[in-house]
């Protein structure tokens, strides 16, 4: 399956789709794993997948089909916080950050129908996948919209990898979210230790989600920051994801 561009009538934007799809998919029925913000990211978690899966017993990175989802490069911006942020009744942002935020959010219920009901249907037509073994990874504003989707109950992913969460996000509100009767996802929460605040607020989302998640665990990665920790951190997320299968 080659890469494409896809354009959505719920989100009414453009977005490049990456795969990297093992020789072995064609007998397996292999894990998917979707990264957001794929521009950035989809080339890392490819690289750890591909060299790792050769000797995963030794690893502990298993094979796996890698998709990446990649907004436009001249509007990325705006449609991350476009495609990341919850709807709300207000946005209460700080005075620092208003020049920087734009003025479009809350459009993630319309990308979650992007991924169900446009990208997951090319997906399954075209690839064989374990439909029970499916991972997101997001970081700071995607990080952000996997805990979203898995306080929000949704069901869909059965793993869910966040890098340096943005919970500031809109007064911290994902920590005022009704916590969920049981959840039996399993979480890799990663953040820098370097990146101030930000551990702060990735401690406080691990402290509620363990409360309902028994398969939940937070790492602070040292020594590095915002744009490092994805990087050096991602094999160790993903050997955490398959000690559960």
């Amino acid at each position: 399956m080659n890469n494409f561009k896809i354009k959505s009538n719920y989100t009414n934007s453009f977005y490049d789709i990456s795969f990297y799809i093992p020789e072995e998919s064609n007998e397996n029925n292999l894990p998917l794993i979707l990264v957001l913000d794929g521009g950035y990211y989809f080339d890392v978690v490819k690289a750890c997948v591909k060299q790792q899966r050769q000797a995963s017993a030794k690893t502990g990175v298993n094979s796996a089909i890698v998709i990446g989802i990649s907004h436009q490069e001249f509007e990325k911006k705006e449609k991350r916080f476009l495609d990341f942020t919850a709807p709300a009744d207000k946005y209460i942002i700080d005075e620092k950050r208003k020049a920087i935020i734009p003025e479009n959010l809350g459009g993630s219920e319309d990308f979650n129908k992007f991924i169900e009901k446009e990208l997951f249907p090319i997906i399954e037509g075209n690839l064989n996948f374990d439909k029970n073994n499916t991972t997101i990874i997001g970081h700071s504003l995607s990080g952000y919209y996997v805990l979203w989707n898995l306080l929000k109950g949704s069901n869909i992913y059965k793993n869910i990898i966040s890098f340096s969460p943005s919970v500031w996000w809109n007064d911290y509100e994902l920590l005022n979210f009704p916590n969920l009767e049981k959840s039996n996802k399993n979480i890799f929460i990663g953040v820098g230790e370097k990146e101030g605040y930000m551990v702060d607020g990735a401690q406080k989302i691990y402290d509620k989600i363990k409360n309902f998640n028994k398969n939940c665990t937070i790492y602070v990665a040292p020594e590095e920051n915002h744009g490092s920790v994805v990087i050096t951190s991602i094999s160790r997320s993903l050997r955490y994801i398959n000690l559960f299968g």
